[in-house]
């Protein structure tokens, strides 16, 4: 604020996930973790920065959730990361509803599978990924730059009319997979 004088966009993109296991056997720390970081992350950041875009009558906030807020994956244990990320969607649209009068828009980037972070050592072996690649319509996992560009859009002024959108990034898997 004391640089440029008001925040034009924000972008929630901290995130954790656990190691897939069975819900009953993960620590309420673990639980309260991802509570902390995937949903009162996006809440805190979302929260300290609204009164600054009020008060300069513009802003953009883009919140990273998950294809996996949509859908279970089979002998992937992420119930509390799935649900923590589910939250994120709704939050998204309510901020757009609640805050399109003072011109602030909220939207939603779901990424599917991405070639960074937890995931990133299964890639790096050519079998699984192989098997990931051949389970995806576009036949490729994608890249941080894909997710990237779809954030650049929705905070930019070209996105000025889109707002309350959950944009899935992710080469086609929950299209063909539900």
């Amino acid at each position: 604020m004391d640089t440029y004088g008001k925040i034009d966009v924000l972008v929630n993109n901290a995130g954790a996930i656990n190691d897939p296991i069975h819900f009953h056997e993960m620590p309420n720390s673990e639980i309260q973790k991802l509570i902390n970081v995937n949903l009162l992350g996006v809440f805190n950041m979302t929260k300290a920065v609204l009164t600054k875009m009020a008060d300069g009558k513009s802003g953009s906030s883009v919140n990273i959730g998950s294809i996996s807020s949509e859908r279970a994956i089979p002998r992937v244990h992420l119930a509390v990361y799935s649900a923590t990320k589910a939250a994120i969607p709704m939050f998204t649209k309510s901020i757009a509803v609640e805050y399109a009068r003072r011109n602030i828009r909220c939207n939603c980037v779901n990424p599917g599978i991405i070639n960074s972070g937890s995931i990133k050592p299964y890639l790096d072996d050519p079998q699984a990924r192989k098997v990931l690649e051949e389970r995806l319509p576009l036949a490729r996992v994608g890249e941080p730059e894909d997710v990237a560009n779809a954030v650049a859009y929705l905070a930019s002024d070209e996105a000025s009319w889109v707002t309350g959108t959950i944009l899935n990034v992710d080469g086609g898997k929950t299209a063909s997979e539900g």
